[in-house]
Order: structure tokens, then sequence, then C-alpha cells
């Protein structure tokens, strides 16, 4: 059978900030208020994939973006957890989240740290000491290692671009000159305007281009080419709430031109597949036996209990790009939905989940996703076609197509709701990010042949806007490479073969 491994949605528990991973959350970039008093315990990123021999599975979490490393550290208030389950098969209407492991870390020092891997039977596994040395910290059983300290994030995400594109919306949907089709995706921008907008995903600017007018034409932005990355936060500084203003962002006058960022890391090699844990290893029915190997007498001890959580990631950027991102609301609102989103801990209900009154987490997505979907109108790379309705499994099929309706995103809206990395761990190839979900998606017609997951070379955001924007148009028949991007170029000092994978702190 096949072996799925949902590394199940990152999130912050604890007594002061926790952090716990439960199915894999990706980049969300300082997304709540609440995260951005809490920098160790707001995650940036989350990786997964395996091996090339499918032997084992690769478990990255990034954290503290935009903050000075040399002013934060590892600390006892947060604790670190992926949440890995394995099930049998792709999606929330899956019943029940199958058989989990927990890997756990908890740090009193930035050299000192514990880990478990546990699963409802007790610790499998247990690692003590310094995890600061890039060949990792080893267990004691020996079935996995951990390295924790500053690295490069390699995340190619134009975080300023997106956002100054969603102001951009916010500002026109103000002044009355945006409206929507049935389904709430734009139907009055012209050409000009959209092309507008998709060049504000790639480039940062000073203040993000109102839009306004009958035709929302775009009438000033003042451009400036640079970096493809956030700034990083000044050390001390003041974040900002969220709404039409930036978040922990450097203000216009101090804009700083780095390409990297350097950012604390997790970086965790698991479970070889005849060891104990072998449930991320095999998928089985649920009244099949496991068998895992014995652990040679060794004494264990108890993993800790897991706290409150505040913080969970899983797919790249979902709640920065889909959770209040370009309808005006009041800076409470918007930092409501955010934790709101955060503290959800139950996937069996992540789509339910209310954001505030009567605005359930699906239904958010649903309205975000229809202004994304305007933004291939119009791209010479499309043929100049594109705009509404092209979306993937807009009304439900695979390449989008019919009448608008208010239901016309709630298949995708639905799945990306179920907000974590599938990786298929019978596959040591890992070329094709979401390969599970187009296979789910697509009822078979894609079927897929790599792992899914995300490796550290994945331009997760370009596939994300082309399959989000154009559909399956969005991508090269021969190369399958995204035609709609934000121009952020990936980093040069990755290595997802070499542990521990990312680049030394630029």
């Amino acid at each position: 059978m096949k072996k799925l491994a949902f590394l199940g949605g990152a999130a912050a528990l604890g007594t002061a900030a926790f952090l716990a991973i439960q199915t894999s959350h990706a980049a969300d970039h300082v997304d709540s208020t609440t995260l951005a008093t809490s920098p160790m315990a707001d995650i940036n990123d989350v990786l997964a994939w395996t091996t090339s021999d499918a032997s084992k599975v690769n478990l990255v979490m990034t954290v503290a973006p935009f903050n000075n490393v040399a002013n934060h550290s590892f600390g006892p208030s947060v604790q670190y957890v992926f949440h890995v389950h394995s099930k049998t098969g792709v999606g929330a209407g899956v019943p029940g989240v199958g058989v989990e492991t927990q890997v756990i870390c908890t740090f009193a020092s930035n050299t000192s740290a514990q880990c478990w891997v546990k699963d409802a039977a007790g610790t499998k596994d247990y690692a003590s000491g310094d995890p600061s040395a890039t060949t990792g910290l080893t267990s004691r059983v020996g079935k996995f290692k951990v390295f924790a300290g500053p690295r490069s994030d390699p995340f190619f995400f134009n975080l300023q671009g997106f956002r100054n594109a969603g102001a951009a919306v916010q500002a026109a949907v103000m002044g009355g000159g945006l409206t929507v089709d049935a389904a709430g995706c734009p139907n009055n921008l012209d050409d000009t305007t959209v092309g507008a907008l998709r060049a504000m995903l790639g480039r940062r600017s000073r203040r993000p281009s109102p839009l306004s007018g009958q035709r929302c034409r775009l009438l000033r932005g003042r451009k400036r080419h640079g970096d493809r990355h956030p700034a990083r936060q000044h050390p001390g500084q003041r974040h900002g709430q969220h709404g039409n203003r930036s978040v922990g962002l450097d203000p216009p006058g101090l804009v700083r031109r780095t390409t990297m960022k350097t950012i604390k890391l997790l970086s965790i090699t698991v479970l070889a597949a005849t060891s104990c844990g072998d449930n991320l290893k095999r998928e089985t029915p649920a009244d099949a036996p496991r068998v895992d190997a014995p652990v040679d007498a060794l004494i264990l001890p108890a993993a800790p209990t897991l706290g409150t959580q505040i913080e969970r990631m899983g797919r790249p950027a979902v709640n920065t790009s889909l959770n209040a991102s370009f309808f005006p609301d009041t800076p409470t609102n918007v930092a409501a939905k955010k934790d709101a989103y955060n503290q959800a801990s139950n996937p069996a209900t992540w789509g339910a989940t209310m954001l505030t009154t009567g605005r359930t987490v699906v239904a958010e997505f649903m309205s975000n996703l229809a202004v994304i979907d305007v933004l291939d109108q119009g791209e010479p790379s499309l043929g100049g076609t594109g705009g509404c309705g092209n979306q993937v499994l807009y009304n439900g099929d695979l390449s989008g197509g019919g009448s608008p309706a208010a239901a016309s995103y709630a298949a995708l809206a639905t799945i990306l709701a179920d907000d974590m990395l599938y990786v298929d761990t019978s596959k040591g190839s890992c070329l094709l990010h979401m390969a599970l979900e187009l296979d789910a998606a697509s009822g078979g017609q894609l079927p897929h042949t790599q792992c899914g997951g995300r490796t550290p070379s994945h331009d997760v955001i370009d596939l994300s806007y082309s399959m989000l924007s154009a559909g399956v148009a969005g991508f090269d028949p021969l190369t399958q490479q995204p035609k709609i991007t934000d121009g952020a170029a990936a980093h040069t000092d990755i290595d997802q073969t070499t542990f521990p994978f990312l680049g030394a702190p630029h």
C-alpha cells in the first residue's frame, strides 16, 4: 500500500509560547500581532521530504522571521513539535487523523536541548545535549538526529510585494472602484490594471499604489526594484497592526537591501523504515498490528505534555495570503482572524473554524481565492487570456470553467483549509510540491509519481500563484514550470541531501 505521512499543522503551544507543528505549515511570516511579540514562537517555514532511497524523512522548521538572531535565543518558554499523521488518503474528508507520531523538542538554551519521538504507546527515541553543531545531535536509539541554530532561510516569497497588491485591492474596494461577479472575482479590471497588480507581486515599493476610477486604472506607483525578500526587522522595533499597514517591516526610509535572511532552524532527520516509529513509513488498515523494532531495553524519558496552541503552519503562506488579505477590515478584526486560524488545533474542524462571528475559514479562503483568480488576466504567457473562472477546481472542475456562483471557489478552499503537507514516504523523488493534492483534486487524472511534501528548493509561491490564478494553464506543458512568478529567486546555498540542508547564516 502507499505510505503516506501527513505532517500536521505547525502549532505553537505552551505556558508562555508553545510551538507545535501539526500538519506541516509553511511560511506565514509574522502573521499575527500575538506572534509579533513572541518571535521564537513564530513559525516561518515547515518542510518535509524523503531521502532519495525513501528510508528516512527530513523535517525542517524555521522560526523568528525578520528578527536579528543575536537578540533571540531558544529557551524554555517555547516547545517545538512536528505532528506526523499516517492515514489512508489525502484530505480532511478522510475519516480520522490516522496514527500520530510526535517529534517534540524543548530547549534550556541554544546549546541545551531535549527531543522525543513518541506515539500513543510512549517514547520511541530520545536525544539530549547540544544541538548547535551542523553534524547533528544523534538520538539514543540512533534513529534520528537534530540540529538547531541560525541558518539562511531559502523561502522565496516577495512578501512586501504581496502586501502592496493586497493594499491596492483594499483601497479600490473602499473607494467603490471595484466590482465582483457572483463568485466574488473582480470583473471590472482592465488588462493594464491587472498587469500592474501582477507587477506589484514581484517588486518592493515604498507604498502600495491605489486603484481607482470606473475601470480601476493604476493612477500612480513608484517602482523600487531591489531584493526579493522582506527586510529584516530592526532590533527593538515595535510591530505595527495588521490591516492596510505592513507588520514588522522596516519603515520606508529604512529598508535594508539584504538578499538573505538569517533565521533560527530546527532540522531533523528521522526514522529509518525498519525501526521504531515506523508508522511514519507504513500505511496500514486501522485494525492491523504495528510492529516496532525493540529499543534494546533502553529506558527513555517520557515526553512532556503539550501546552495551548498559539501558532500552526502547513502549506506555504496560507494564513498570509488567504486570511484577511484583500478586503478592508479593522486591525482588531484582522488580528483576531489570524489568531483564530493559528489557534485551531483540531484538523477535523479546521475548515469550519470561526475566524470571526459567522465567518468560517472556508468562507474567508473563498473570498480571497476569488481575487487571486483574476491575476492572470491579460498575462502574455497565456496568450492574453485568463481572468476569472480558470482557477484549479473552480466549480469543482480541475480546469475550471462554468458560470460564477456563490460556491465556485468552495472545493479548492476546502482542500486548502486542510492545511497539511502530504508526503508519500514510499517515494524517494520529491520534485513536485503538492503532488498528492493534485492527484486527489484531479480524481487521479494527475497521478503522483513524486513524494510531494516540500523541499528547500521548491519555489512554492510561484507554483501557488500559477495554480490559484491560472489553473492548469499556468504551467508550461513540457517543463511544468509555473508561468506566474513573483520574481523571487532561489538561494544557492541549499542542499536537500546533506544535513542540516540550509546554508550558513548571512
